[in-house]
């Protein structure tokens, strides 16, 4: 029965929990307007800029090959250096990984 009694007998810290109030209700009321702003359906500003970061970032893109060759050349010098097998099979798994996000910024 004491361990109860001393549980509910702590002080509190008001401050702190009225901080921790004031944080909750901005950002419940921000959840709130950002749900305000997408409900009014607008336009998307963004639309026109499809092509050209499809473009840039997209599977067959100068970024996608420099980058590709980059992983290539820092895992061979990795495998080079440390002669283990591991970084050079990790460098193949990044690569395919980045194939294929390449591919679904399409």
């Amino acid at each position: 029965m004491k361990k109860i009694h001393t549980m509910f007998s702590k002080p509190r810290n008001y401050v702190a929990e009225l901080r921790a109030t004031k944080v909750l209700l901005a950002f419940l009321l921000s959840l709130g307007v950002i749900g305000v702003a997408h409900a009014t359906g607008g336009t998307d500003m963004l639309s026109s800029a499809a092509a050209p970061v499809s473009k840039t970032f997209g599977a067959g893109s100068t970024m996608a090959k420099w980058l590709i060759l980059a992983e290539v050349i820092v895992g061979t010098i990795m495998y080079i250096k440390t002669k283990n097998m591991m970084l050079l099979m990790g460098a193949i798994v990044v690569v395919v990984f980045t194939s294929v996000g390449f591919g679904l910024a399409k």
